[in-house]
């Protein structure tokens, strides 16, 4: 590790370390993060991994100016490029402040470049001049002439151009890339939300056809309760009506054969038994009609009612035939059969 230093401020000095990292693989960490800077300016370590090789050489704080002889000015994301890739010795060259001392203050006073240092960590230093040593005792001969200096110069711009081609290259692939998953992630994203929107289509119109499904199938039980309850009233009023019918008929039989009975235990003859039925017979006939005929009464009463409430009713409907004794006429010798 060699080391030039120089002025910074007043109470420190810069110092320019050289660094040189042994890294087997990629795969290896180097365990340094970089601060995210663009072209122009060099980037500063932030974090040293306790367990990366550039542990126990780098610390925080330090700018990183050249790497394998190639200025780091080209922004943070080409450099990280170009460390992700670089594997075996690499040559890293660092700006380190410290506090100046009596000692390190005399080390630069007396301080004379050496070859050592890489020509790029030269320039880079050079970026940052120290202020004039006044008590420089190397003397013009160890400085570099100008043609040296130009060419060297020269030769660092064509690695930064070489380096700066590199990470525009590299930029170009990884922003056709990110191009290519951003528009896969979009068409992914799109495809979903459109399934997501078809299948809540899907359910809110299969819950609408099970709501619809679900009244109309509650209206027809209804009906169908309020239905089987009228057939239910109207069987159950039809078996009182026959039963009472059957029975009205059985009575009628029965006391028909009562009558005829005691009839002929008084010594009545066959003859007057058989009027006597038939008088019975007919009486029972005539009330049925008498009660028909009020029945139908009644019925032609209330449609007159009903009729008479219309609004274009201008006439009375005719008034149904007087009544008299129930089964005959007003004369009473006529029955009327319906």
């Amino acid at each position: 590790m060699e080391q030039m230093e120089g002025y910074d401020s007043v109470g420190t000095v810069r110092k320019l370390v050289a660094v040189t990292l042994n890294r087997p693989n990629c795969k290896t960490r180097l365990g340094i993060s970089l601060e995210n800077v663009q072209a122009g300016r060099f980037p500063l370590v932030k974090r040293v991994a306790p367990d990366g090789i550039a542990a126990d050489l780098l610390q925080p704080g330090d700018v990183l100016t050249a790497f394998g002889g190639i200025t780091t000015d080209i922004g943070t994301p080409a450099v990280t490029e170009l460390l992700k890739e670089a594997t075996g010795a690499l040559q890293l060259v660092v700006e380190r402040r410290v506090l100046m001392t009596s000692e390190n203050a005399i080390t630069v006073d007396e301080h004379q470049p050496t070859d050592e240092v890489p020509p790029a960590a030269a320039l880079a230093f050079s970026a940052h001049p120290p202020l004039p040593n006044p008590v420089d005792k190397s003397g013009p001969a160890s400085l570099l002439d100008a043609d040296e200096r130009l060419a060297l110069r020269i030769e660092d711009t064509l690695r930064l151009a070489s380096a700066l081609k590199l990470a525009v290259a590299g930029h170009a692939d990884n922003k056709a890339r990110s191009i290519s998953i951003v528009t896969e992630r979009s068409q992914v994203e799109k495809r979903e939300a459109v399934e997501s929107a078809a299948l809540a289509a899907s359910r809110a119109t299969e819950a609408r056809c099970r709501e619809e499904f679900e009244a109309k199938l509650k209206m027809a039980l209804e009906e169908a309760v309020k239905t089987s309850k009228i057939e239910q009233e109207e069987a159950v009023l039809n078996a009182i009506r026959q039963t009472e019918e059957r029975c009205s008929e059985a009575q009628r039989v029965a006391v028909a054969a009562v009558t005829a009975s005691l009839q002929r235990a008084m010594g009545q003859s066959e003859d007057t038994v058989a009027e006597s039925a038939a008088a019975t017979a007919f009486q029972e006939a005539a009330a049925s009609a008498g009660a028909a005929l009020a029945a139908a009464l009644q019925v032609q009463n209330k449609f007159n009612e009903a009729y008479d409430e219309l609004p274009f009713s201008d006439t009375k409907v005719t008034e149904p035939v007087s009544e008299g004794v129930a089964g005959t006429n007003a004369a009473g010798d006529n029955l009327y059969f319906f």
